[in-house]
């Protein structure tokens, strides 16, 4: 049978009126009532009688666990309804249900119901035990409530709230709300790590007093603007945060305001935004960041960073060019001066001193980075300052002519020796040349004053042209430093230029000074240089290459220009020269030509330089000549790979006229 949902009135019920009709409701209504608003509620009743293993339930409480009606009248026993109870939940139900009845007196259980054709439940048990007078418990009355619905909300908002916390971990962002009408602060543990290095509490007052106090005024601004109607606009700001132990963190913060009403009755309610700690960001990108800064102070819509690496790229371009200018118009002359030996010679010999500088620019574009530590490798000599100056205005002479400066110099007629990089020296002071014509007007003048003192000798760069402001002194020789122009007359930044100056003539032992009456009042460029002592100059300072006679030579190289120039330097001096385009020719020709010295590119078809020179020494013949790579190629890896390959030594491209003299004085020793 049922159990009786209500027990027996023991007073009347007034009466009530029901379309103007009296109407008193009896037991078999109520119940009526009752049953249809707990259908409509998700739940059943149950009683279960704990001596005899007996549940008596409602409809509902048949209907959730799919227990038939019919079969139910006397009871069913507690297996029944724990055999619809899925299997993950049945050991704790039954844990809290034994509990209950050994010591407590409320149970209390949720767990899903599993029935065949239905989707599962999920429903929370509540009943209270009765005990007898020697405290056996007897009875066991209590509900079931269908929370599928709040079950499915409560994982909605559960999944949404762990995908937006895993978006915000992944991101290393840290939430914050801000409750306009009482500055209540809320906060997740990652803002409060970021903003004071622990998980303390933080209020708002707190958290702003955190700020670095040279950002507040901007961050206020910043949220101003955010929090104004009728166009707030999105607030993002970086600023600094100073923990307790005085540590600094950089922070991007941003947010949004929110409103509520419309037009002059909108009135806002709360700030919500994220944190972000930017701090090691901020260190790698140093440069950048200062670059910004300084774009943000001129109002400026150019990237500095972007600026200084033109200007760099450019000005190297440009000292690759000095050399090439001369050389290109001594070629021609040559070409119309065939004849005229004095002429053609001395022509030979500024190609040949304007080709060594071009090949140490090379030098410096591939290993920009030493320059700019200061690691540059002086290839010091006794060397007279007065033809280091003459190289380096053939170098610039060009650039004065086709801006019709007037150039005029002043040089001791006796030796000014130095133990210095002569081709430093002179890239040095055409440095200082090439930017005197770049910054002053056609028709200006530009001056080179060398003056020996008691221990040293002072070289001087005068010109007429736009001058240095007072405040760029100080800075002039930085790396990517520049004179800020809006004139016509600015020809671009001077760039490395002058740091190479300075930090040149420092590795000399010397200084660099300028000085500049301002604007528009031209300047001047001192350098300083160390005198040798007690040195009347070189012994013997011949630089042409004095090539033994007879010996059996090979050049190997897929360039057929560098091959032929090359072969025919070595027959003038008497040598016999077999010219070969790969490694496979170059060891078929080795095989019976057996010579004693062989110049090999690395990077050649068919065969390479290095599987070449290791299959010549395999051979019998191939032990006792002389390997030499010949190549491009000059950083430490490279010396080490053509070694291992079985070269002798390692020459750089174009290779100079004393290396290959020095190279087979060696032989002939």
């Amino acid at each position: 049978m049922e159990l009786p949902l209500i027990a027996p009135l023991d007073r009347d019920i007034s009466p009530e009126t029901v379309s103007g009709q009296e109407f008193i409701p009896d037991a078999a209504d109520f119940q009526f009532i009752l049953e249809s608003s707990l259908a409509a509620g998700g739940v059943g009743i149950w009683d279960f009688d704990l001596v005899h293993d007996r549940i008596i339930g409602d409809r509902n409480l048949h209907r959730m666990y799919g227990i038939d009606p019919d079969r139910a009248g006397c009871g069913t026993p507690l297996a029944a309804y724990v055999q619809v109870i899925h299997p993950e939940d049945v050991a704790s139900m039954t844990a809290n249900l034994q509990s209950a009845i050994e010591s407590a007196d409320r149970f209390e259980a949720e767990y899903r119901i599993v029935v065949k054709g239905e989707p599962i439940r999920w429903v929370t048990a509540r009943g209270r035990v009765d005990r007898d007078p020697q405290g056996k418990a007897i009875r066991l009355p209590g509900v079931v409530m269908d929370i599928t619905a709040q079950r499915k909300a409560e994982q909605e908002l559960h999944s949404t709230m762990l995908r937006w916390k895993l978006a915000l971990e992944s991101a290393e962002l840290g939430a914050w709300n801000l409750d306009a009408s009482d500055h209540t602060l809320r906060s997740d543990k990652r803002f409060r790590t970021i903003f004071q290095g622990s998980d303390e509490p933080l209020a708002y007052e707190q958290a702003f007093a955190r700020i670095h106090p040279d950002d507040r005024e901007n961050v206020r601004k910043a949220v101003g603007a955010a929090i104004t109607p009728p166009n707030p606009a999105p607030y993002a700001e970086e600023y600094r945060v100073v923990h307790a132990d005085g540590t600094i963190l950089w922070v991007l913060g941003k947010g949004r305001a929110n409103f509520e009403g419309e037009g002059p009755h909108r009135r806002l309610t709360s700030l919500d935004g994220t944190v972000a700690d930017i701090t090691e960001k901020k260190k790698a990108d140093t440069e950048r960041l200062r670059a910004e800064e300084e774009l943000r102070e001129v109002a400026s819509k150019l990237s500095e960073a972007d600026r200084r690496k033109d200007e760099f790229l450019a000005t190297l371009a440009h000292e690759l060019r000095n050399p090439l200018a001369p050389i290109r118009t001594g070629l021609e002359i040559m070409r119309v001066a065939a004849g005229d030996a004095p002429v053609i010679e001395k022509l030979r010999l500024m190609m040949e001193s304007q080709t060594q500088q071009l090949v140490r620019l090379i030098d410096d574009l591939m290993d920009v980075s030493r320059i700019a530590s200061g690691k540059v490798e002086l290839r010091k000599e006794i060397m007279d300052l007065r033809l280091a100056v003459r190289s380096a205005i053939d170098a610039t002479k060009a650039a004065m002519e086709s801006s019709r400066h007037h150039f005029a110099a002043t040089m001791p007629d006796e030796p000014v020796w130095l133990n210095a990089d002569s081709t430093r020296v002179s890239q040095v002071i055409s440095n200082l040349l090439t930017n005197a014509a770049r910054y002053t007007d056609p028709g200006g003048e530009i001056s080179l004053n060398i003056e020996r003192r008691d221990a040293d000798v002072m070289v001087s760069v005068r010109d007429t042209g736009i001058g240095v402001p007072p405040e760029m002194l100080d800075q002039i020789f930085e790396m990517f430093a520049q004179v800020d122009q809006s004139s016509e007359k600015s020809q671009g930044g001077l760039g490395i230029g002058l740091t190479l100056v300075k930090r040149l003539t420092e590795l000399h032992g010397g200084a660099v000074e300028v000085r500049s009456g301002g604007e528009g009042k031209g300047s001047e460029f001192l350098i300083t240089l160390p005198l040798m002592s007690n040195h009347a100059g070189p012994e013997n300072d011949a630089t042409e290459m004095e090539a033994p006679v007879g010996r059996r030579v090979m050049v190997v190289d897929d360039n057929q220009a560098a091959a032929e120039t090359l072969t025919a330097m070595l027959r003038l001096a008497g040598n016999d020269v077999r010219t070969a385009k790969d490694g496979v020719e170059c060891i078929e020709m080795a095989l019976n030509f057996r010579p004693e010295v062989i110049l090999m590119d690395l990077g050649m078809p068919n065969m390479n330089g290095y599987e070449a020179a290791r299959h010549i020494r395999q051979q019998e013949w191939g032990g006792e000549m002389l390997l030499v790579a010949l190549t491009g190629w000059g950083q430490d890896r490279d010396r080490a790979n053509t070694s291992e390959a079985g070269f002798d030594r390692h020459l750089i491209k174009p290779v100079e006229p004393s290396a290959l003299a020095d190279l087979f004085r060696d032989v002939s020793r």
